[in-house]
């Protein structure tokens, strides 16, 4: 099967999946975020649910992030609350991230997403929100196809055609 027919096939599979579960919904953000990391860490240090929820790792992301070490106690009950405390992060409770509450874990390894958004995106747009800057690119890439009307993340991706047009256009 040729490159461009396989291509094809995933997006036609993959539209019609597009009803996922809560479950694959963060099955799906865990393994994004895991590459993420390893891409930021130049290694295959993340493996798991398990690798994401160790607080050494976001240390270890955090310091790819900002380039160069940060104090580390020792003390992996001390790991997230500094991290979310260096990302500036108020918000998500530590104490469940490092229990493992799988939607608190991901709240922070979001943190940490943004966190590089702040610290690397083009400075003209390091103050725009990610999810907007992310909504805008979607935004400028379908403009070409009249007809996707990208304007949310919900109802304009809700069966599958803006985001097999964002594939397209890497082809």
């Amino acid at each position: 099967m040729k490159a461009r027919d396989s291509a094809h096939f995933f997006c036609a599979v993959l539209s019609e999946s597009l009803q996922i579960s809560l479950y694959e919904k963060y099955e799906l953000q865990e393994q994004v975020f895991i590459r993420w990391a390893n891409h930021r860490l130049g290694t295959e240090r993340l493996t798991d649910y398990k690798s994401l929820q160790d607080g050494s790792n976001a240390i270890f992301v955090y310091q790819a992030i900002v380039g160069q070490a940060m104090a580390v106690l020792g003390n992996p009950a001390d790991d997230w609350p500094n991290i979310l405390q260096y990302v500036g992060d108020t918000k998500i409770n530590a104490q469940e991230v490092m229990e493992g509450q799988q939607k608190s874990v991901l709240a922070a390894w979001w943190q940490l997403v943004q966190f590089f958004w702040k610290n690397h995106a083009p400075m003209q747009l390091r103050e725009e929100k990610l999810s907007e800057a992310i909504k805008q690119w979607c935004i400028e890439v379908t403009k070409a196809y009249e007809e996707i009307d990208v304007y949310d993340f919900t109802s304009s991706f809700r069966d599958g055609h803006a985001f097999n047009y964002l594939i397209h256009s890497y082809e």
